[in-house]
């Protein structure tokens, strides 16, 4: 009679331990789930601030401001880019690269 009790309770701290182990799978795919969420939201992140940068860029360079040299008073206004010579090659190049890791 004992060695059947003790063959019970051999079966169930062996079943305990099953399940401990399947809690502890459970939660390694929990953490390794979250984890995949967080690195999701940050590559969404860095994604949308890699476009408003190449949105800000594409301003600079499509922004024009009145030519006060060439223009008339009392006629249309003549314009000219705000940015020009090599700042705005600079800033092209600058976008090329963003949109490139777009």
């Amino acid at each position: 009679m004992e060695y059947k009790d003790e063959i019970k309770r051999l079966e169930l701290v062996d079943k305990r331990i099953e399940i401990q182990k399947k809690k502890l799978e459970v939660k390694k795919e929990k953490s390794n789930h979250t984890q995949s969420i967080e690195q999701s939201q940050l590559r969404i992140e860095e994604q949308r601030l890699l476009i408003q940068k190449i949105s800000e860029l594409r301003f600079l360079l499509t922004d024009f401001i009145v030519d006060d040299e060439r223009a008339v008073i009392g006629s249309e206004p003549f314009y000219k880019p705000s940015i020009t010579g090599l700042n705005r090659e600079k800033i092209t190049l600058k976008l090329m690269d963003l949109i490139g890791q777009v």
